[in-house]
């Protein structure tokens, strides 16, 4: 059989209760249209519907490499289809998070630190309709390449070892959280801030507004 693990679950020093491993591998399937050619890793995995206008996007993070052209880019969508850099429909459903490359050695996320970097990024969702949830997709680039393939985050762990001639990377923690933009100091949620907002914070320290009554 040809079938390569690009997406696995790991456990490792720096967090023993698993990680997600992902990696780029070559094709070595002769009868493949892309024999000999590296396959990137694109992982993409659902989280709950949103109706927010941004999102924040974090997870955890360590190359196993320390090529500074090698890029894992984040993506968040509506859709559950991987859709190719050149679809004409991928600028409606994808928005780019951002995007990490090894950090210098020593540092948190490098190759050589035992120790995750941490990424979070607030994300505009634009025109992203999310109320049938929300995707987010990690695609793994490194240089001179071209071929691209999808791996689902629960793919099938095979006990093939890992090709370490090319990218990879430790994801853990993946989340996505609201964000809740607002008027500072409307605390009735009124969208304007006015007296009845000074009252509340009043009232919250327990301090008398001063106010008398004459009758």
């Amino acid at each position: 059989s040809y079938d390569r693990v690009h997406v696995e679950k790991v456990s490792v020093e720096a967090d023993p209760n698993g990680v997600m491993l992902i990696r780029n591998l070559e094709d070595i399937d002769p009868g493949s249209l892309t024999y000999g050619d590296v396959v990137y890793c694109r992982a993409k995995t659902l989280f709950a519907k949103c109706s927010e206008d941004a999102i924040i996007v974090q997870f955890k993070y360590l190359f196993e490499t320390d090529d500074p052209d090698v890029e894992l880019h984040v993506y968040v969508s509506d859709v559950p289809e991987l859709l190719d850099h050149d679809d004409p429909n991928r600028d409606e459903h994808y928005i780019e998070a951002g995007y990490l490359s090894p950090p210098p050695s020593g540092r948190p996320g490098a190759v050589d630190s035992n120790q995750f970097g941490v990424f979070e990024e607030a994300v505009s969702v634009g025109s992203l309709d999310l109320t049938g949830g929300t995707w987010i997709e990690l695609e793994l680039i490194e240089p001179d390449q071209s071929v691209k393939s999808v791996f689902p985050l629960n793919s099938h762990v095979l006990s093939e070892p890992p090709d370490s001639s090319h990218a990879s990377a430790m994801i853990g923690g993946l989340a996505v959280e609201e964000t809740h933009c607002g008027i500072c100091m409307d605390l009735n949620h009124s969208n304007v801030a006015d007296e009845v907002d000074f009252a509340i914070a009043l009232a919250a320290c327990g301090v008398s507004s001063g106010i008398v009554t004459c009758v």
